[in-house]
């Protein structure tokens, strides 16, 4: 048998991107936003990233805070929008 068939390719990588390590102490940008859609008032987060729909992505650990994003009124969507800013420890915009 050939030592060759027992080389390991992977200690040959050398050149791999490192990966960025995210620091503890950055501040988080993401703001969340009351945008009126054709199917009503929709929360939306902003931050580095751009303008994104808000889902169930964001919900980390119960209790949480809202039962939806889309809501019929602006007034439902800013009071469920400041809940879900107290909640990620971010503001209302």
């Amino acid at each position: 048998m050939s030592d060759e068939l027992l080389f390991d390719f992977n200690d040959e990588i050398t050149n791999r991107p490192k990966r960025r390590k995210v620091s503890k102490g950055r501040p988080n940008t993401s703001n969340v936003a009351v945008i009126e859609e054709a199917d009503g008032w929709r929360l939306y987060t902003v931050g580095d990233c751009g303008v994104l729909p808000a889902g169930s992505r964001l919900l980390k650990a119960e209790p949480w805070p809202i039962d939806g994003f889309i809501f019929d009124t602006e007034e439902e969507a800013r009071e469920a929008g400041e809940k879900l800013a107290a909640y990620l420890g971010t503001n209302l915009q």
